[in-house]
C-alpha cells in the first residue's frame, strides 16, 4: 500500500468525526471522581518524595559524620606517633651531648707528633724531568724484536705527549724514527690510524680495551686525539662503515599524532604501530612494518555531499543533512629513508615512499531533515555498516625529521610528516590527505 492510499482511507474515517460541545456537568462529575478518590489514598503516598528525600539527607549526613570521625582518628594516631618518635630522638640526642662532654673532660694520655716537610717545587720537577728522559733512553736502547709486533706510526705524525707517555708506561718501544706496542699489551685508550707505509699487514693500529670498541667509542677518542675538533660527515660515514656488521635491523614501537583533511571536518586522531628499518647502509634505509588508525570525519556541505558515492540513502525520509563516517584500517607503509649525521649521536632525516591502506570496518551516520510541514528543524538518523575488508590505493609519503642515540644504544627518532592521497578510498570514494607528527623508539640492531 502506497502512501497516498493509506492518507485517503485515513481521512475518509475520520470525515463524519466532529468536535464535542463543552459539558461543565461532566467536569464537575470528573472532578467529584478525583476527589473522591484523593481521599481513599494512604497519607504516607502523598508525602512518599518528600519522606525518600529526609531519609536520604538523613543517610548522607550520617556517612559524613562517620567519614570525619574517621579521618579524624587517622590524623590522630599518626600525630601520636611522631610525637613518640620526636621524644625518642630528643632523648639520643641528649645521651650524644652528654658521651660528647665526658670525652671532653678525659686527660689524654697519648702525644701525637707532626713533622711537615716543604720541598721545592721547581727542583721536583727538574728531577721528574730528568727522570723521564733517563726512562726514554734506556726503552730507545732495548732490542726490538719486529716479530709480532704493532706499527704504531712514526713519531712526526703521532703526538709526542701520547709517544712519551706510552714509552713511560711500558705499552710502546721506540726505534729510529718508528713505534712499535710491546708485547702485544692492550692499551689504555683508543686510536685508529692508517699510515701508508711499513705497517704489518691486517694490523691498521688499533689498539682497543676488551671488549673490542664501538664506533662512538672509537669516533670520541680520535676527537680526543685530535684536540677535540669536529668529525665531518664523511669521517663519520667512514667509520660506520668500518665497523658495520653486514645488513643490519632494528625494530621498534611508533606513535604518531595526524590531522586529516577530507571534504568536510575532522579532529585530531592517535595512531600506534611495530615498524622495522633495514639499514643498508651508513646513509641509506629502508622501513616498513604496521600500523592501526582509527579515523573519523563528518561533511554537512551539500556540495562535498553530492561529491560522496555513499553506498545507501534512505529516499522518504527527508532530504540528506550531514553524514558522520568512522573508519578501522590497517597501514603497511614501506619508506626510503636517508640520513645526514650532524655528530656520532645526532642525524637530520628525509624519508619518502608509499603506503597501501587496508580498510577493516566503516560505518556511515546518515541525518535527514523530515519534510512534515510543521518543524523543518526535526533530523533524524540512520546508520549504516560495511564490515567487509577491503585493500585501497594508498597514499605518497614524505616527512623530514631527526634521531638521537642515547647511551644504551636505543635511539628516538621524531618527523613530521605529509601524506597525500594517490586515489580514492572507502565505500564513499573519498581522498583525504595527512598531516602529522611520529616518534619512533628504535629498540637495537642486530647484523643478517
Amino acid at each position: 500500500m502506497d502512501d497516498n492510499k493509506f492518507d485517503d482511507i485515513i481521512k475518509n474515517k475520520l470525515e463524519d468525526f466532529g468536535p464535542q460541545e463543552f459539558d461543565p456537568a461532566a467536569l464537575a462529575s470528573l472532578h467529584h471522581r478525583m476527589g473522591a478518590l484523593s481521599m481513599n489514598t494512604p497519607w504516607h503516598q502523598h508525602y512518599r518524595n518528600e519522606i525518600f528525600a529526609a531519609a536520604g539527607v538523613v543517610v548522607i549526613a550520617l556517612l559524613l559524620l562517620w567519614g570525619q570521625w574517621q579521618i579524624g582518628s587517622r590524623q590522630l594516631s599518626l600525630l601520636q606517633n611522631e610525637i613518640t618518635e620526636l621524644r625518642a630522638g630528643n632523648t639520643a640526642i641528649m645521651d650524644l651531648q652528654k658521651e660528647i662532654q665526658r670525652l671532653k673532660n678525659q686527660v689524654p694520655d697519648t702525644v701525637t707528633s707532626i713533622e711537615i716537610h716543604e720541598q721545592d717545587p721547581s727542583q721536583y720537577k727538574a728531577i721528574l724531568t730528568q727522570l723521564n728522559q733517563l726512562r726514554r733512553e734506556f726503552e730507545s736502547t732495548k732490542p726490538i724484536d719486529h716479530k709480532g709486533k704493532v706499527f704504531l706510526g712514526a713519531d712526526k705524525d703521532l703526538p709526542e705527549d701520547m709517544i712519551d707517555l706510552l714509552i713511560l708506561e711500558g705499552f710502546a718501544q721506540k726505534e729510529g724514527n718508528n713505534v712499535y706496542l710491546v708485547n702485544n699489551k692492550k692499551l689504555p685508550y683508543l686510536a685508529h690510524r692508517e699510515p701508508s707505509y711499513n705497517y704489518i699487514p691486517d694490523n691498521k693500529i688499533l689498539f682497543f680495551e676488551r671488549p673490542a670498541p664501538s664506533i662512538k667509542e672509537s669516533v670520541s677518542s680520535i676527537a680526543d686525539k685530535t684536540n677535540n675538533t669536529n668529525l665531518s660527515a664523511r669521517t663519520i660515514r667512514d667509520l660506520e662503515r668500518h665497523y658495520r656488521n653486514g645488513i643490519e635491523v632494528r625494530v621498534g614501537p611508533t606513535l604518531e599524532i595526524y590531522q586529516g583533511y577530507y571534504s568536510g571536518k575532522s579532529t585530531a586522531n592517535i595512531g600506534a604501530g611495530l615498524l622495522a628499518d633495514l639499514i643498508l647502509s651508513p646513509s641509506i634505509s629502508l622501513e616498513t612494518g604496521l600500523k592501526y588508525f582509527s579515523r573519523n570525519y563528518e561533511t554537512i556541505d551539500q556540495e562535498d555531499l553530492a561529491e560522496l558515492n555513499l553506498p545507501t540513502s534512505a529516499d522518504g525520509l527527508g532530504s540528506l543533512k550531514s553524514v558522520d563516517i568512522d573508519y578501522w584500517m590497517l597501514e603497511l607503509p614501506i619508506n626510503l629513508k636517508y640520513r645526514y649525521p650532524l655528530n656520532m649521536e645526532t642525524n637530520v632525516l628525509i624519508h619518502g615512499g608509499y603506503s597501501t591502506n587496508l580498510y577493516l570496518k566503516e560505518k556511515l551516520e546518515y541525518g535527514y531533515n523530515l519534510d512534515n510541514g510543521a518543524d523543518n528543524n526535526l533530523t533524524v538518523f540512520t546508520n549504516e555498516e560495511v564490515n567487509q575488508a577491503k585493500l585501497y590505493t594508498g597514499t605518497l609519503n614524505l616527512g623530514i625529521g631527526i634521531s638521537h642515540q642515547f647511551e644504551n644504544k636505543k635511539t628516538l627518532e621524531t618527523s613530521i610528516y605529509y601524506q597525500y592521497s594517490l586515489g580514492q578510498q572507502g565505500v564513499e570514494q573519498a581522498s583525504p590527505n595527512f598531516f602529522g607528527v611520529r616518534g619512533i623508539y628504535w629498540i637495537g640492531k642486530k647484523g643478517v
